[in-house]
């Protein structure tokens, strides 16, 4: 198990078993109509995110590596369909306003998409349909851009606070070993207004947790080429996420 919170060997796949309900249930349900029109991409969005919370646990429970990567692609065709562009995007006032940025929960899960799409080694389709969501939607946030490595300009500096502190003086390529160690002493405070940040806390009373992994520091440090030898056992790096990508690195 690489979970070092959890202490009950059974937690992961209880927690992976209730999600298997949930997800199959909304499957059925969409299917037999017991949801209006209106009420669909809501269910599919939430199918995505149990989904994501599934795939997260299984890296906590140890599942393979090779295993985790054919779940990976699985996730990203449920996201496909689940990322409906005004459920995820940021809205303000009345009249709402909808920005061409994603809200903060979103904006998370698609950064740490796009950075398994890079520590598993994804093939470049798969990658395409995140990049297709990403240039639909209008994003130009320089995070969710460096990490898709697509061409869209200009790039907006508009990356949430939690997340600010990977771009050093705002130019990621001066990115360097010291900044990213900084970055995962400080990640988990910084994460407070996240939706899953106290979800360890319910452990012993309800299945949220799925783990607590800085995968986006990981990514950044494989773009970045860095020695992550400084900051390979802070606890929620996914060293062997990096290892992975160095031993399968694609052509």
């Amino acid at each position: 198990m690489r979970d070092k919170v959890v202490i009950n060997k059974n937690y992961f796949s209880q927690f992976e078993e209730e999600k298997n309900i949930l997800i199959s249930k909304a499957f059925q349900d969409i299917e037999t109509g017991v949801y209006t029109s209106d009420k669909i991409p809501v269910v599919k969005y939430l199918i995505f995110k149990n989904s994501l919370e599934k795939f997260i646990s299984q890296y906590s429970a140890g599942l393979n590596l090779n295993e985790l990567k054919s779940e990976y692609e699985k996730l990203v065709n449920i996201m496909v369909e689940g990322w409906d562009e005004y459920l995820v995007k940021f809205k303000m006032g009345r009249p709402q306003i909808v920005y061409n940025q994603y809200s903060l929960n979103e904006y998370c899960y698609m950064v740490w998409m796009l950075s398994f799409s890079i520590l598993l080694n994804i093939e470049q389709t798969y990658k395409d349909k995140l990049i297709s969501l990403i240039k639909r939607d209008k994003i130009s946030d320089e995070l969710i851009i460096k990490l898709a490595n697509i061409d869209i300009f200009p790039i907006s500096k508009c990356t949430y606070k939690p997340f600010k502190d990977l771009f050093a003086g705002n130019d990621f390529l001066k990115i360097d070993e010291k900044l990213i160690k900084e970055y995962l002493i400080n990640w988990y405070k910084n994460t407070k207004l996240l939706q899953w940040h106290k979800y360890k806390d319910s452990i012993d009373k309800s299945p949220y947790y799925f783990g607590t992994w800085c995968f986006e520091a990981a990514a950044v440090a494989i773009i970045n080429n860095l020695d992550d030898s400084s900051f390979r056992n802070i606890e929620y790096y996914p060293s062997d996420l990096v290892d992975f990508f160095k031993a399968n690195q694609l052509d």
